[in-house]
C-alpha cells in the first residue's frame, strides 16, 4: 500500500487525527528506507561476495512445499550429515558450538530462578485451559504450539524470580557472552496465502558478545566479531521427519548464514555457522548449517528429534539439554 506524504506548514498537531498517523507512518516508512540505504552503501563490498552464492537459493526461498527434496538440495550444493543433541559433535567435520552442559545449565537456573520454573506446566499438562487463559492461546496448530514453548525457552534464559526480569540478575545478559537482537533479514517468515501447509517463523536470533553485560551502563558490549556464529528458534508448521528436512529450517540456515557473511564486522570469515533449534508442536531438534562462503556449500547437520509430549517438566533433562545450546561456547576455525 502506498501511502501519501503530507506536506505539513506548521504545528503537525494541527493536522487531523488520521492525517497525522499517517505522517507518523509516513516518517517511519522514510527512516527504514534510509537505514536500509546506509547499510547497503557501508556493506556494499561484502554484499557483493555473497552474491555468487546468493543467487542460487531463489529455489529455496520461493518453494512453496512444506519439505526440502534432493534435487533443491543440489541447487544450494548442500550435503546432509548427522549432530549429536547432548554433545555437539558433528558425524563428520569439524565442531562449531560446544553446547553447555545440562548440570551447568541446571546451576544457572538456580542461581536466577526464573518464576516459570516454579509453576505447574499448565500448557502441557492440562487438558484444559488454566485460569487466565483465553481458549485461543492453546491450540492444536503445531506453530503456534512451538511458538508458546518459545517462550518457555526465552523466560528460563532472560526472567528471574521477580517475574518481569528487571532489578536482577538472569542467565541473558548477566551470565552469558549470547544476546538476542532484531534480525535486518528479510524473509525470515513464511506464511502461505493461499496454502495452509507452509508456515514458519524465527524467533529469537542471537548473537555472540565478548562477554555478558557489564553492570557499569557506561561500558556497553561490544559484538565479538571473532565468532561470526549465530543460532536462532525456528517455530514450524511443519513437524520434522528423520531423513528430511522442512523449507523453513533451510530457508533459516541460508538467509542467516548468507546476511552474517554480508556485514562488514565479519569479513574475516569464510565459513557462517547457523544452529537453528527446530520447534513444531512438541517436538524439536537442532539442525546447524555450515555456510562456506568460498566454496559456495552448505554442510546441514542434522540431530535426532526430541520431544516434549507431557512438557519441559516430565523430559527436564532434555529441556536443560536443550537450553544449553542456546548457551554454548562458539569454537572451530571460520577465518580465511
Amino acid at each position: 500500500m502506498s501511502l501519501k506524504i503530507y506536506q505539513c506548514h506548521g504545528d503537525p498537531q494541527s493536522l487531523p487525527h488520521h492525517s497525522q498517523t499517517m505522517l507518523q507512518l509516513d516518517e517511519e516508512t522514510l527512516r527504514r528506507r534510509q537505514e536500509k540505504r546506509e547499510h547497503m552503501r557501508d556493506n556494499y563490498p561484502f554484499i557483493a561476495r555473497i552474491k555468487p552464492m546468493a543467487k542460487n537459493i531463489r529455489p529455496v526461498t520461493d518453494c512453496k512445499r512444506p519439505y526440502v527434496d534432493s534435487h533443491m538440495l543440489d541447487k544450494v550444493n548442500a550435503r546432509v550429515t548427522g549432530l549429536d543433541f547432548d554433545t555437539g559433535r558433528p558425524t563428520t567435520g569439524e565442531q562449531f558450538l560446544e553446547p553447555l552442559s545440562p548440570q551447568a545449565v541446571a546451576n544457572l537456573l538456580d542461581q536466577t530462578k526464573p518464576f516459570h520454573l516454579d509453576e505447574p506446566d499448565h500448557f502441557f499438562s492440562e487438558p484444559q485451559p488454566p485460569e487466565g487463559w483465553d481458549d485461543s492461546d492453546l491450540t492444536d496448530d503445531a506453530q503456534n504450539e512451538a511458538r508458546f514453548f518459545f517462550q518457555f525457552i526465552d523466560y528460563s534464559l532472560t526472567m528471574n524470580e521477580d517475574e518481569d526480569g528487571f532489578g536482577g540478575t538472569t542467565i541473558i545478559p548477566h551470565l552469558s557472552r549470547w544476546a538476542m537482537f532484531q534480525s535486518d533479514i528479510h524473509r525470515l517468515t513464511r506464511i502461505h496465502p493461499t496454502r495452509n501447509d507452509v508456515e514458519w517463523r524465527v524467533q529469537g536470533v542471537f548473537r555472540c558478545f565478548t562477554g555478558p553485560l557489564d553492570p557499569d551502563p557506561l561500558r556497553p558490549r561490544t559484538l565479538d566479531t571473532s565468532k561470526p556464529h549465530l543460532s536462532c528458534f525456528l517455530s514450524n508448521l511443519n513437524p520434522p521427519r528423520d531423513g528430511e528436512l522442512t523449507t523453513g529450517e533451510l530457508n533459516a540456515v541460508i538467509l542467516l548464514g548468507l546476511g552474517q557473511a554480508a556485514r562488514k564486522e565479519y569479513q574475516q570469515h569464510r565459513i557462517f555457522p547457523v544452529t537453528v533449534v527446530c520447534g513444531s508442536n512438541r517436538t524439536v531438534r537442532i539442525v546447524q548449517g555450515v555456510v562456506d562462503l568460498p566454496k559456495q556449500a552448505v554442510e546441514l547437520r542434522v540431530s535426532r528429534i526430541v520431544e516434549f509430549p507431557r512438557g519441559k517438566d516430565a523430559n527436564w533433562d532434555g529441556f536443560r539439554t536443550l537450553l544449553g545450546w542456546f548457551l554454548g561456547t562458539p569454537i572451530g576455525t571460520t577465518t580465511y
